[in-house]
């Protein structure tokens, strides 16, 4: 068998360059052959895509720089390391079974020639990779614990006494194996939904994505941290901070893709009448709250039955967006007709409420996505005119 000289390289350096993808091929792997077609990894083929200078994606994984020569899965359950320009090799999360990929179809058949060819030698060089990552990053900086709002370390990675914290790049931190990307300014997000607030260079504070009394607050200052715990440390004004913060980046992206939302929808029907109607409708029950547009969602009303088959109504979702105390909201409902039976609708109005949480509109935008629930109240901007 031919020995392969392999070089690693990142693959910012290889054939591939910023924000291109490319096809590789699998030409060895030691799954068993009934498992090929069932593990991400180790699909006969697989497109990788350089995301930024610190991220690649690889059969619908993220992996993010944890060396100079691997990436790390950032759910932290699995490695990439890259070898030469046109190739890589992928260790599973189990720790054992792993795949070599390569892009060049004339090479791959070089490669693989050798009738005893199996990937060792790239394995040898994964395992060599990855041994790499048990000596200290010299970029490791360590935080140390004053408070935790979880009941017990066990809640979360983000709530031990010591927090291993790397600048990956300017909009990267990597902590404790978890990949932060910045969300705004001093806010970064992790994979799993994780906030982190980079308050200072001394001071970090990590947040469960939606529980805002689950947090920890950590210093760089090994006898400044243990001076606090003894002094039954309990940062409440900096956890509002933190939480505002929070709350005011969602807004503010939330507002975002709303207004985006509003000013490109299309309405799926025109109808003065209807539209006249569920105006007059709202103004009668929300009187301090003025109307200035009615954009109906459906393109015609929907006969709505029981589970019995029975006819209960005919209605459509449309949106009301209306102006109160200064400001602008929207809210959606569906109107329609009750049903008197024999195929008779009356002819007053009514509004119902889709109390369901599988029950939504989703707002698609260039700003992010949204689930739009039935009776939610939305801010938005006011229109100029």
């Amino acid at each position: 068998m031919k020995r392969l000289t392999l070089t690693l390289a990142i693959l910012v350096a290889a054939a591939i360059t910023i924000a291109q993808k490319a096809t590789f091929y699998r030409t060895a792997t030691n799954f068993e052959k009934f498992k090929w077609d069932k593990v991400p990894f180790c699909m006969a083929t697989i497109e990788l895509e350089v995301v930024s200078p610190d991220t690649i994606k690889a059969g619908g994984y993220y992996f993010g720089k944890a060396g100079d020569e691997i990436y790390s899965s950032t759910k932290g359950n699995g490695y990439i390391v890259l070898v030469e320009q046109d190739a890589f090799i992928v260790k599973a999360p189990d720790g054992n079974n792993w795949t070599c990929y390569y892009a060049n179809k004339e090479r791959i058949r070089e490669i693989t020639a050798s009738p005893d060819y199996v990937g060792l030698d790239e394995f040898d060089k994964l395992k060599t990779a990855i041994k790499s990552l048990q000596k200290p990053d010299p970029r490791t900086e360590k935080y140390y614990l004053t408070y935790s709002g979880y009941k017990s370390s066990a809640n979360s990675y983000f709530a031990e006494e010591t927090l291993s914290f790397i600048n990956v790049s300017t909009d990267t931190i990597l902590v404790n194996g978890y990949y932060f990307r910045r969300w705004v300014d001093k806010l970064y997000k992790a994979g799993n939904g994780d906030i982190l607030y980079k308050k200072d260079d001394q001071t970090i504070m990590v947040r469960d994505k939606d529980l805002s009394d689950w947090a920890t607050y950590y210093i760089k200052d090994q006898a400044k941290a243990n001076q606090l715990i003894g002094e039954n440390f309990n940062p409440q004004k900096e956890l509002a901070d933190f939480n505002k913060l929070i709350d005011d980046s969602r807004n503010s992206r939330n507002r975002s893709i709303l207004n985006t939302y509003i000013s490109s929808i299309r309405a799926g029907k025109k109808d003065p009448a209807l539209e006249a109607g569920i105006t007059k409708y709202w103004a009668a029950n929300n009187p301090s709250a003025a109307v200035f547009k009615v954009v109906l969602v459906d393109a015609d009303l929907i006969v709505v039955k029981n589970e019995l088959g029975i006819t209960l109504r005919k209605n459509l979702a449309a949106w009301v967006l209306y102006k109160q105390n200064g400001k602008c909201f929207m809210q959606w409902h569906n109107y329609g007709y009750e049903a008197l039976g024999g195929g008779v609708f009356g002819k007053e109005l009514n509004q119902w409420q889709m109390s369901s949480l599988t029950y939504y509109l989703t707002a698609n935008t260039s700003k992010g996505s949204l689930n739009l629930f039935s009776g939610e109240i939305y801010e938005i901007d006011c229109p100029n005119h």
